[in-house]
Order: structure tokens, then C-alpha cells, then sequence
């Protein structure tokens, strides 16, 4: 299991895959800790989370959950507004482009698993380092009940909190690390493998050749992995030896 991941990891295509997909490059440290939990599961477990830590580090993820997929709303809400309050066509299409580029799963994306939903607000955060995006959503506002809503900060309020979900996701990882069992890191492993399967099916939907590249990397690391049975041979007898006639004299 350790080679399955280390092979991933050091395999220069499928690391490239991953690295330019923002929901696969959130999966590597998750790899990597699975890789260590392996590891270490013949060491003496150390808990490093009381249960009342964790407990509250799952009511943050929760919370932060929540005000990620309401800011993906009021989002998406700015966005469609943009485009549907012009009767010009180039600023309509203009609206519509830069939506289908920033929100390319629609409010789906309040329905992903944690982990995926990380990786988007990873994703968005680098396309809106580009100036040219990020003034034209400063320019997009709307006043609602007594409060200004502005897109570009509706956005980073996005990516803020999709990295308050993956630093409470890596302390839980840890948490598992430091606690777990050989069983344990095997679930764990699997979880996680299972995981980059669906996020790359998920996410390399309209790049069919790179999906291809990876899950081949994947299956290969672990067909390599996976001692070949070795044919059973047929036991023959050795022969004995004759016993000495006796001379007879």
C-alpha cells in the first residue's frame, strides 16, 4: 500500500495531473498522510486530539460547511444577476463566460464531500488572482435588506473558508494517524484511493487523455504492488536408494 502511494507520488505524468488540478493537488497531503499512517501503525498510538478537541473541530468543519455553501449561493446569485439585468448581448456573454469559468459545477458544489468542496475554493482562489477578474467581480454588486453584497468578496469569503475546511480536515487526518490501528491505516488508504478515483472521474470529465494517464498510473502502481502468484509446484517423491543387497555367501 505504501509503494501504491509512493509510485503515485513520484510518477512525473500522474503528479503533473494532480498538480494542475486544484481538486486532486488538495488530495496529495491526504496521500501522504496515509502513507505515513502506514507507516507508523507499529508504533505506540499517541493521541494528540482529546475527544472534546475533536468534537469541536467537527462543529467548525460543519460551521465553516454551512458559510461555504451559503457564500457559493449568494455567489452564484451576483453572477446570474450580472448577465440577466442587461439586454446587451457581448455583456450577457461576458457574465455567462466568467460564471461557467468560476462556478463550472453550479451550486452542485454545496453538495460535494468536504474534501472536494476545499478543492474548488482552491481552484477559485487562483483564477481570482487574475486582475482582470477580480475587478470585473468588484464591480458586481447588489444591496439586499440593508447589506452591500460584492462578488469579489463573496469570492475570497469562498476560498477563506474552503481553507478553514481543509486545515480542520488535516487535523482530523491526524488525529487518525496518531490513533489508529493496521487496520485503520488500511481504511484509510482505501478511503483515500477510492477518493482520488472520484475526484479525478469527477473533475477530469472534459479531459479525457489525462484521466486516462492517471487511473492507468494507478492501476499500474498497484498491479506492481501485488505479489505475483507463483505456479504450485508438484512435489515429487526423491528417490530413495536401493539398499545394499546383502552378498551371499
Amino acid at each position: 500500500m505504501i509503494y501504491v502511494i509512493e509510485y503515485l507520488l513520484e510518477n512525473k505524468e500522474a503528479r503533473q495531473i494532480m498538480d494542475k488540478n486544484p481538486m486532486l493537488a488538495i488530495l496529495i497531503p491526504h496521500l501522504r498522510q496515509a502513507r505515513d499512517l502506514l507507516a507508523n501503525t507499529r508504533d505506540t498510538p499517541q493521541i494528540i486530539l482529546s475527544p472534546g478537541q475533536e468534537m469541536a473541530i467537527r462543529q467548525n468543519l460543519r460551521k465553516y460547511d454551512d458559510e461555504h455553501d451559503q457564500a457559493n449561493r449568494i455567489f452564484e446569485g451576483l453572477l446570474a444577476l450580472a448577465s440577466r439585468s442587461t439586454n446587451d448581448e457581448n455583456v450577457r456573454a461576458k457574465a455567462d463566460g466568467v460564471k461557467a469559468s468560476l462556478l463550472p459545477y453550479g451550486l452542485n458544489v454545496t453538495r460535494m464531500k468536504y474534501v472536494d468542496e476545499a478543492g474548488e475554493a482552491s481552484r477559485l482562489a487562483k483564477q481570482i488572482e487574475d486582475k482582470e477578474v477580480a475587478d470585473y467581480l468588484k464591480s458586481i454588486e447588489f444591496k439586499a435588506h440593508g447589506i452591500n453584497y460584492n462578488a469579489l468578496e463573496q469570492a475570497n469569503k469562498i476560498v477563506k473558508l474552503g481553507k478553514e475546511m481543509h486545515g480542520c480536515l488535516l487535523k482530523l487526518e491526524n488525529k487518525e494517524a496518531a490513533t489508529s490501528s493496521p487496520q485503520t491505516a488500511r481504511n484509510t488508504f482505501f478511503r483515500v484511493i477510492k477518493q482520488l478515483k472520484h475526484s479525478a472521474e469527477f473533475s477530469l470529465s472534459d479531459q479525457p487523455k489525462a484521466l486516462e494517464v492517471l487511473l492507468s498510473v494507478l492501476e499500474e502502481s498497484i498491479t506492481s504492488a501485488t505479489p505475483t502468484p507463483q505456479p504450485k509446484q508438484e512435489e515429487h517423491p526423491s528417490p530413495t536408494e536401493n539398499p545394499s543387497t546383502p552378498s551371499v555367501s
